[in-house]
């Protein structure tokens, strides 16, 4: 049997946390999580406490979770999606004869 630290450290969280923490800590300086984690009731103190009794393991997971998400949305995952849909849209106007005209 190996103790959890042990553990941790041979999958590389506890050497990670101090990074993983940093990374949590950034993020969380943002305005916009700031403001939406101050809508939710939650103060700096509180933020900070709930962080220190989190595990290496959990805060290894945050961290690579909030690495994964885009603030503001994927804007290139959304500029694909609008061209897609305009190329559809002229490939079906296309195909049933019709034709846009524009006016002044």
């Amino acid at each position: 049997m190996l103790p959890s630290s042990a553990l941790l450290d041979a999958q590389g969280f506890g050497a990670d946390r101090e990074t993983s923490l940093k990374m949590i800590q950034t993020l969380l300086e943002s305005k916009q999580i700031r403001q939406r984690l101050a809508d939710l009731g939650l103060t700096e103190a509180e933020i900070v406490s709930r962080l220190g009794q989190l595990s290496d393991e959990q805060i290894h997971r945050v961290a690579m979770q909030m690495d994964s998400l885009h603030p503001g949305g994927d804007v290139l995952g959304t500029v694909v999606v609008l061209l897609v849909i305009a190329i559809l849209v002229v490939v079906l106007l296309q195909i049933s004869g019709h034709k846009v005209i524009i006016t002044k």
